[in-house]
């Protein structure tokens, strides 16, 4: 029937989804390749080993990995209670809800699933764009001319820290 039609288009959101915004694990998970990232690129571009520079890689990819998880932390909270703010404001019509075959309750929760993982994407994605570009600029632009081991733990740790300040200052 219609109705069942209609209840299997949605039933992919009602999947459990591990994407609540507080869940600090997909944080720290996502925020360790983009800390990885520059210290592969100094091993290979720059001869700087982990036999040579492990401490310092160590030091900057764990400060930048927490750096990184605080700040998907800060962008994803805030646009999850924007969301769910806005999202509140329009309520579905009875009638809609009726039609499509669910409670109001099971709706909400739908709802709560796909924003909490709306706001997990798109803090990854503007966060991460922001650590990229402020690393680049950094690391090849701006202290190009100091030598690679200070070059990377300083772009690291001062693209991480920017990174995080902009996240919970400036949350779009």
């Amino acid at each position: 029937s219609k109705r069942a039609a209609k209840k299997d288009d949605l039933s992919e959101f009602q999947q459990p989804a591990n994407v609540d915004p507080a869940n600090a694990g997909i944080y720290v998970g996502a925020a360790t390749l983009p800390s990885l990232a520059p210290a592969y690129l100094y091993s290979q571009v720059y001869d700087l080993t982990v036999g040579d520079f492990g401490l310092g890689y160590l030091i900057a990819v764990l400060t930048s990995t927490a750096l990184l998880a605080l700040s998907y932390h800060a962008v994803g909270t805030y646009n999850f209670a924007v969301l769910t703010s806005q999202r509140k404001l329009n309520t579905p019509n009875p009638k809609t809800v009726k039609e499509l075959g669910y409670s109001t309750t099971e709706l909400e929760s739908i709802s709560r699933d796909v924003t909490a993982r709306e706001s997990l994407l798109y803090a990854l994605l503007f966060n991460n764009i922001v650590y990229v570009v402020l690393f680049f600029f950094l690391a090849f632009y701006m202290l190009k001319d100091i030598g690679a081991a200070w070059n990377y733990l300083s772009s690291q740790v001062i693209t991480a820290g920017a990174t995080y300040y902009i996240a919970t200052t400036f949350a779009p």
